[in-house]
């Protein structure tokens, strides 16, 4: 009996230390895209899906709630910009099915008692040629149960190519970002975040801690390499190899170095030309046939092979290196071709200098690491993620 007394005690202890933290833990979650039909084919010189940076516009989305009494977001969550936007109720936006905001969720200001208007239009727009504009406004918003009051957003009226509101969590610009004002609101201890996306099979998807992270998403060390820069997580990628079983290969030459921005905002992994010819070469992928914006295409059935990439981070050969494995890697199914089932690989060529797209590394490879954006330290931290499917459950979260 006074064993069980005396574990109750400590069980008790724990769980007050573990309320008196002063961390936000949200799931983050990826809805399932529409599956191409079976019989579909892919013919040597006609796609039939458009295979593009922005193919699948199934991004990570994140569950926040704004104004008084309290209006449901569904929201995509954006590592690589700075600001929130939410869908007005009976905009263009809404009528004309860029965004599905039954489903989703739009915006009524008049229904807020703590709506302020700024009186000012603004636009946001993204790399991709889409963007919105709208009234900028400040309202309380709640995220993972917690409030944050005079909360700077954006009220889309008008879009172009937008598929969700955003929630933006990179770098501040002119006002604050969600986790900055919880920071500053005293909510959480700084302003740093961690997230777990959990691997391409989880069905619901992974967590964000802001001002902590959870011991248990990823293998220690978590070591931290500075960021480049104060406008986008950038950092410096400096070795990327590839592995068949435990055999390395170094795709990149000795003092190889490319700014590479972590997002969550893009599907795939982008990386230059040349270095993905070298990758697909290895992995037995191919261009699209007649493919002139860098697809790739693999047999579905190469999941199940020994094969991965190794992305090392930071000057020091003792700095940071994830392993993705080639299953993180390939995406949904898109037909056949010459009798064979297809998928699209999760890497895309493209040259910054050339105008095209920056080096990025997106959802397929944010996948296979448990990543800290320390935005008061201006500095990255990678770990390799555990992921076992399991979402929603922090099971030993501290503070950082």
């Amino acid at each position: 009996m006074l064993n069980l007394l005396g574990f109750l005690a400590f069980l008790a202890l724990q769980l007050c230390a573990s309320a008196a933290q002063r961390v936000v833990v949200a799931d983050i979650w990826k809805p399932a895209p529409t599956p191409t039909s079976s019989n579909s084919t892919l013919q040597r010189r006609e796609l039939s899906v458009p295979l593009t940076q922005a193919s699948d516009r199934t991004l990570y989305r994140i569950d926040i709630t704004a104004g008084t009494p309290p209006q449901q977001q569904s929201l995509q969550l954006d590592t690589g910009s700075r600001r929130v936007w939410l869908p007005a109720i009976g905009s263009s936006i809404c009528s004309s099915s860029l965004v599905d905001c039954a489903d989703l969720g739009s915006f009524d200001s008049s229904e807020s008692s703590t709506f302020t208007s700024s009186g000012q239009t603004d636009t946001i727009a993204y790399s991709d040629g889409s963007g919105v504009t709208g009234q900028v406004f400040t309202d309380t918003f709640r995220i993972g149960g917690q409030a944050v009051s005079n909360q700077v957003s954006l009220l889309g009226k008008q879009g172009t190519d937008v598929h969700e509101g955003v929630l933006g969590i990179g770098f501040p610009a002119s006002a604050p970002t969600i986790n900055h004002n919880l920071a500053a609101q005293g909510t959480i201890s700084s302003n740093r975040y961690s997230i777990h996306l959990n691997s391409l099979s989880s069905t619901t998807g992974g967590t964000i801690i802001f001002g902590g992270i959870d011991l248990s998403k990823f293998v220690a060390p978590l070591l931290r390499v500075p960021v480049l820069g104060s406008d986008l997580p950038t950092v410096a990628l400096t070795r990327v190899s590839t592995l068949k079983g435990r055999v390395p290969t170094v795709q990149t030459g000795a003092g190889y170095s490319e700014p590479a921005i972590l997002d969550t905002g893009t599907t795939l992994t982008i990386l230059p030309t040349a270095l993905v010819d070298d990758i697909i070469a290895v992995m037995g992928a191919q261009y699209y046939p007649d493919a002139t914006n860098g697809v790739t295409i693999i047999p579905c059935s190469a999941s199940s092979r020994s094969l991965s990439i190794n992305f090392h981070f930071g000057s020091s050969s003792a700095g940071p290196t994830i392993n993705v494995p080639i299953s993180q890697l390939i995406l949904g199914g898109l037909g056949t071709l010459d009798g064979v089932d297809m998928c699209q690989f999760g890497l895309y060529a493209s040259d910054e200098s050339n105008g095209a797209f920056p080096t990025t590394l997106g959802e397929t490879f944010l996948r296979s690491a448990y990543v800290l954006f320390d935005l008061d330290g201006g500095k990255i931290g990678f770990a390799q993620a555990v992921v076992d499917g399991v979402v929603g459950i922090a099971r030993n979260v501290v503070e950082v």
